[in-house]
C-alpha cells in the first residue's frame, strides 16, 4: 500500500532538489562558450518546464485512490530519469568543444 503523504513528501523533496540543480545551471551559464550557450539555455528552459509539469501532477494527488497513486509513482520515477538526463545533457555542454 502506498502512503500518500510519504509519496507527496518524496516528490516535493525531489522538486526542491531540482530547484537547486536549475539554479546551479543558471549560475554557470557564463562558463559555457558562446556557441553552446543557446542550447544550454534551452536545456534550462526544458528543466523548468519539466519541473512545473511535475508540480502540477503533485497537486492532483490529494484524494487519489491506490491505483492512481501507483501510476503517479511510476510516472514520478520516469520524470526523475528524464530530469536527470536533461541535466546531464546540459552539463555535457561544458565539455563540448
Amino acid at each position: 500500500m502506498i502512503n500518500q503523504a510519504n509519496l507527496i513528501s518524496s516528490m516535493t523533496e525531489t522538486i526542491n532538489k531540482w530547484d537547486h540543480e536549475i539554479e546551479r545551471l543558471e549560475k554557470d551559464i557564463d562558463k559555457v562558450d558562446a556557441e553552446a550557450r543557446e542550447e544550454y539555455s534551452e536545456r534550462i528552459k526544458d528543466l523548468k518546464e519539466q519541473k512545473r509539469a511535475f508540480e502540477e501532477e503533485i497537486e492532483t494527488l490529494e484524494g487519489e485512490n491506490e491505483d492512481s497513486l501507483e501510476e503517479m509513482k511510476i510516472g514520478f520515477k520516469a520524470a526523475k530519469q528524464a530530469f536527470k538526463d536533461t541535466i546531464e545533457k546540459a552539463k555535457a555542454l561544458f565539455t563540448k568543444k
